[in-house]
């Protein structure tokens, strides 16, 4: 993760490179080629108060759903539905994808979520790494259709 802050208000040697911090701000990612690149604007930032390695936040994404059915399940809790999305980038004359795993407990999906849609989800994201891979899961809090057309 590359990490920028504006320094005003802290000395230079505040925070000692290698050391964990924590921060607020927000993380774009961004995919050129198979390359992917993780740039945080940080609002604050503060000395780390324990040693775990994480990435927590809410994320705002705008997307289209892959083709495949989305899945309505049943949980202890109740009903909850599971759907995969993505976001797509323009590198030169390519476009490269990035994907993102879709969990909504607020029960069965709305009609109009259908594969291959445009939707805008808001949520908790989670990441993790797996066979030097990461991948992103979103807690879904809100979730509204995108019209693709406009593009905007």
């Amino acid at each position: 993760v590359s990490m920028a802050m504006d320094s005003e208000g802290h000395t230079p040697l505040e925070f000692l490179r290698e050391e964990r911090i924590q921060a607020k701000g927000v993380l774009t990612i961004r995919k050129k080629g198979d390359a992917v690149y993780y740039n945080m604007s940080v609002t604050e930032a503060t000395p780390a108060e324990n040693n775990d390695d994480s990435i927590t936040g809410t994320m705002v994404f705008r997307g289209t759903l892959g083709g495949r059915d989305i899945q309505d399940k049943k949980g202890k809790k109740g009903d909850f539905c599971c759907f995969d999305a993505f976001s797509t980038d323009k590198d030169g004359e390519n476009y490269v994808y990035t994907w993102v795993h879709f969990i909504d407990f607020r029960g069965a999906h709305p009609e109009w979520l259908q594969p291959k849609g445009g939707i805008n989800a808001v949520g908790d994201v989670e990441l993790s790494v797996y066979n030097d891979k990461v991948g992103m899961t979103c807690r879904v809090s809100s979730l509204s259709p995108w019209d693709r057309t406009l593009n905007a």
